[in-house]
């Protein structure tokens, strides 16, 4: 149980969700089974138990259907009907992991991790001084191995899938298939014998010899005395074979979307891209993943554009459907259905893909043609080619996308558990005892080799009696990379309840209430400016993009990788590898040759040198974020001087010398600027009012402009709402940086800098020629939702300069609020 640092507060919430549920009565059962099909997608979220348990079955229904239907004969029992203990149907039934959580912690769990370096972990022994070191080595040699079998494993078969597509088979998404692929590579088993135990795979042989028959390509890899690694690729192929199955279940909806945007966006560069997304999410996607027939547009999802066009674009976008209908199975696709063949939306792919590079490749030979011309002879051809130069100028490319997962370079994570902890860290004297299982002996292990007392786990008996006093398990087993591990937990999630599903919005409460229990403060976040808050008064906070990257030094780690990335020259190395992401077969080879041409030198650029960088980055990720939200509800050191460490006056201690020096000098007038920053009421609770402008809009890029750091900020601060430390709500930022707070004037004009002849505006400052003030576009957001925020609690709406005029309009911005901002 949490401590309660607002009880007054909480008490006064949860009374407000009681009264709204109540209130809400029915309304809300309704409205959820009302909503609309496709309204939620194009957003990146969590997928429910019910959909995650669907696709299980389907996975599994594949596999069964798959597999041999001989007769098993038991190796514990020597019974038929089963292969081995592991299934319910033997005597000596040995519980799966999954059953040993679902029997502690119960069906509804969560698995997790726990990341801190190895060196502190790992218990030292004084028997053995080296321990750390000899383990790190058998790690190193480990990683190092499993990196280079999987990675010329997965470009055999990604060479397969481009030269075979009509010969592909669900084998390629089982562990078994990568494993027995493994074995080819480190030349445990002949390809033949591959060939015979997939013989549903046709060309399997073919395709390796001759993939392996090239100048310079070697498919094989020397064990060279290695030991342990069974499971580790076990493991691994394991996870291989998740990846290529999620890579087209999960990208396949956001690759059509895309498509049709770009290819309409192409054709009517004159409609607003929020139209032409909603007209794709909520009904051209519904049509190419039907089994229905193509229905005519509704006139309902289009109702600000004329008669005219909506006619040009079912013309338009019919032909584009009825192309990919005729490229993917027949049933209805769900994530469900894919999972039985994901193969089969490869067609569609293969020809999303050549279209992209039929266009890329116009436009270059466009290019080429238009700088080879020479000076136009009249002005009606200067006009005209200066147009043509422009719209060539401003054409955007597709963004062209891979046929299939691509191996990485990075040093690579293994797994360690049950099968392989006693021969990677040996030295333990434990031995398993009469009638104990398998976990249990495993957890003894675990708990004898490791210092779980970093974890405030004192004793081996905290750590088996876990699930009963915090409903947490230890799983027996880690990921590591020789410098950090990551322990695998499993927790107990809560049952959803209707309560809980209740959020409070700001026209739940008046102006006395927030008075009493609040301190408000509301903020607009940014791609250059993390956020801009403002707390009342005169006190705006701000944390920048350049700032927030820099607290934990991820910027000045990343320009010493740059440097020397640039000294040892893979820099030209990476720059001049020929694109994977292609469907020519030919342009595949190159990248085949060229990557394993150079695959010494990357691999030993991103070799185990690099896992400190990685750790590094990842507590300063951690550190960032919670840095930030401090800033926003304490002031933290930035503007809290009182949270400041006295160093200055630590400095002046040891420079006495250099006082009286500084008394000659001239005292020095400082400006006044705003008051002496106050935190506010402590015994109130922060109430954050926060802009909807870029939400879910991650994965929006802008040239020179990182994103994602919104997506953080919002995440801690529910975390942090979770756990009691204030209230978020969201609000409405429409015309909130285009509206003046002093006088809501919407005659606003940027500030120009320069002469007349070559003057230009400054986005971010903003001109009230009516009041003569000069805003900052993002505190006068801030400054606005604040006034917004106050007119709502007060009982008098939202306020009409901040409306939206027609139903129509409403319709088109309001999911895209941000773009009218």
């Amino acid at each position: 149980m949490r401590p309660r640092i607002y009880p007054d507060t909480e008490d006064f919430m949860n009374a407000k969700i009681t009264a709204k549920l109540a209130k809400m009565g029915e309304e809300t059962s309704t409205s959820t089974m009302n909503q609309p099909a496709g309204g939620n997608r194009g957003l990146k979220r969590k997928e429910t138990f019910e959909a995650k348990k669907e696709k299980s079955v389907a996975k599994r229904n594949r596999s069964s259907a798959s597999s041999s239907s001989s007769t098993l004969i038991c190796k514990s029992c020597d019974t038929s009907g089963h292969s081995s203990a592991r299934s319910k149907l033997c005597p000596n039934h040995n519980y799966t992991l999954q059953e040993l959580i679902e029997k502690d912690i119960g069906a509804k769990n969560q698995r997790y991790t726990i990341s801190l370096p190895l060196k502190g972990f790992l218990n030292e022994t004084d028997d053995d001084d080296d321990r750390l070191q000899k383990a790190v080595n058998k790690i190193q040699d480990l990683s190092s191995f499993l990196r280079l079998v999987l990675f010329k494993a997965q470009i055999f078969v990604n060479d397969y899938i481009l030269q075979y597509p009509n010969n592909l088979s669900n084998e390629f998404f089982q562990q078994n298939f990568w494993y027995s692929l493994c074995r080819v590579v480190c030349k445990q088993l002949s390809i033949r014998d591959l060939q015979l135990k997939y013989a549903n795979i046709h060309h399997l042989e073919d395709a390796w010899m001759e993939l392996n028959n090239l100048e310079g390509v070697n498919l094989n890899v020397e064990k060279d005395g290695l030991k342990n690694y069974g499971q580790v690729l076990a493991t691994a192929c394991e996870t291989t074979a998740t990846c290529y199955n999620n890579y087209y279940i999960e990208n396949f909806q956001n690759i059509i979307c895309n498509y049709f945007i770009y290819m309409i966006c192409k054709e009517f560069p004159d409609i607003k891209r929020s139209v032409i997304r909603k007209l794709v999410y909520e009904h051209v996607l519904d049509q190419v993943l039907s089994s229905d027939p193509v229905a005519v547009l509704n006139d309902d999802i289009l109702p600000p554009l004329s008669q005219e066009t909506k006619n040009g674009l079912q013309t338009f976008i019919n032909p584009l459907i009825v192309e990919l209908k005729n490229r993917l199975p027949s049933f209805t696709i769900t994530k469900a259905t894919q999972n039985t063949a994901p193969f089969g939306i490869l067609p569609a792919l293969r020809h999303i893909l050549s279209k992209y590079e039929s266009i890329i490749a116009e436009n270059s030979t466009l290019q080429k043609r238009h700088s080879e011309t020479g000076k136009p002879q009249d002005t009606v051809q200067s006009g005209e080619k200066k147009k043509n130069d422009d719209k060539v100028k401003h054409f955007v490319l597709p963004r062209i996308f891979s046929l299939f997962p691509n191996p990485g370079l990075q040093w690579c994570f293994i797994k360690i558990d049950s099968q392989n902890v006693t021969g990677i860290f040996p030295g333990s004297k434990l031995k398993k005892e009469k009638d104990e299982t398998l976990f249990c002996f495993t957890q003894r292990y675990f708990y004898d080799c490791f210092n779980f007392a970093k974890l405030k786990i004192r004793s081996l008996k905290d750590l088996k009696e876990l699930s009963a006093t915090n409903g947490k398990m230890f799983l027996n087993g880690m990921y590591t990379d020789g410098y950090t591990c990551r322990l695998l937990f499993c927790r107990r999630t809560e049952p959803s309840s209707l309560i809980k599903s209740i959020a409070l919005e700001l026209d739940d409460f008046n102006t006395e209430e927030v008075n009493t229990y609040f301190r408000p403060c509301t903020i607009d976040p940014g791609r250059k400016d993390v956020f801009v808050s403002y707390h009342g008064d005169n006190d705006v906070r701000r944390l920048s993009s350049k700032e927030y990257y820099n607290m934990g030094g991820v910027t000045q780690r990343h320009k010493q990788e740059q440097e020397l990335k640039k000294s040892l020259g893979i820099d030209q190395i990476e720059t001049n590898i020929p694109s994977p992401k292609t469907m020519s077969h030919d342009t595949y080879i190159l990248y085949i040759t060229y990557i394993l041409q150079h695959i010494d030198t990357l691999f030993s650029f991103y070799g185990f040198r690099t896992t400190n960088s990685r750790w590094c980055n990842y507590i300063a990720s951690q550190k960032s974020i919670e840095d930030a939200v401090n800033i926003l509800l304490n002031g933290s050191t930035k503007y809290n001087k009182k949270r400041r460490k006295n160093k200055k006056k630590s400095k002046k201690r040891r420079r006495s010398k250099i006082v009286d020096s500084l008394k000659s000098k001239p005292k020095i007038i400082k400006r006044e600027h705003k008051e002496k920053f106050e935190e506010g009421d402590r015994n109130k609770m922060p109430l954050i009012i926060f802009g909807d402008g870029l939400k879910n809009k991650s994965q929006t890029k802008f040239k020179g402009l990182r994103s994602g750091v919104t997506d953080k900020l919002y995440r801690q601060l529910k975390r942090r709402e979770k756990l009691g430390e204030l209230l978020l709500v969201d609000i409405n930022e429409f015309k909130t940086s285009k509206t003046c707070n002093s006088c809501f004037s919407n005659d606003l004009k940027n500030m120009r800098c320069g002469t007349d002849e070559k003057s230009s505006h400054i986005h971010q400052i903003l001109i009230c020629k009516r009041c003569n003030i000069f805003w900052n576009r993002d505190v006068m957001a801030a400054k606005n939702m604040l006034a917004i925020s106050q007119s709502i609690w007060d009982g008098q709406g939202r306020p009409t300069v901040f409306k939206r005029l027609n139903a129509a309009s409403n319709v088109v911005t309001s999911s895209h609020s941000s773009e009218e901002k």
